[in-house]
């Protein structure tokens, strides 16, 4: 079962959200709080994910998921919002969150979402998927500064010091796989995939698998169909 924290600082709004996750019988919410409170009982009590809702991802909100995704076991991010704008969400990514909702969700898809996002996925609505995807694959492959090929040296450089088992789960990252995806495939369990995971955010210097999926899109790294057990 997937532990759940709930995070929304209007009293009413919260129950509501606690009793549509846990109409969930794969979902638990551990405990409910308020963003001031969020992060001391998100040390002292980490669940699997951490649902955020705000009125737009913005000042402390961020800080709460950048925070969150800077513990030693981080929870996974899912951000439950207000009226996105293309900004919004990428400033959400970027602070680590692995997936955004607009408050208008229905239940099943704020269910599917929690599901995602815990299995390290990425989750969006279907109105939000195609501006997510367009727009990290355009800045993926648009040339860096200093660099015709598309990647900086610097990053060129962290690359090389992933193995090759690495490059192939990163390669399959960038493809948009969940960790079990990526597991199914590689023939590895989804916890050595998560270790490999690991390994690769902290070799980019990056908390973000999308960050880690563009680096990889700009350096040319694709994944091969039928090597990946190779």
């Amino acid at each position: 079962m997937i532990s759940v924290a709930v995070v929304e600082d209007r009293a009413l709004v919260r129950a509501s959200l606690r009793a549509l996750v846990e109409a969930d019988r794969g979902l638990h919410v551990e405990w409910d709080n308020s963003s001031d409170r969020a992060l001391g009982a998100i040390r002292s009590k980490p669940p699997r994910v951490v649902l955020l809702s705000t009125q737009a991802p913005t000042g402390d909100t961020l800080d709460i998921v950048r925070r969150t995704r800077q513990l030693p076991k981080a929870p996974e991010v899912l951000v439950l919002a207000g009226p996105g704008t293309d900004a919004h969400v990428k400033s959400a990514l970027a602070a680590g969150a692995g997936g955004y909702l607009p408050r208008d969700s229905t239940p099943g898809h704020l269910s599917q979402a929690i599901h995602a996002v815990a299995r390290h996925g990425w989750a969006f609505s279907p109105s939000m998927a195609r501006t997510v995807i367009d727009g990290y694959l355009r800045v993926s492959t648009a040339p860096e500064e200093g660099s015709p090929e598309g990647c900086s040296q610097e990053n060129r450089e962290r690359l090389g010091t992933l193995t090759a088992r690495e490059r192939r789960v990163l390669a399959l990252v960038g493809d948009g796989l969940t960790n079990r995806e990526i597991a199914d495939r590689l023939g590895n369990s989804p916890e050595t995939v998560k270790d490999h995971v690991r390994s690769i955010l902290v070799k980019l210097d990056t908390d973000n698998r999308i960050r880690a999926a563009a680096i990889a899109w700009r350096a040319g790294l694709r994944s091969q169909p039928g090597q990946e057990s190779a």
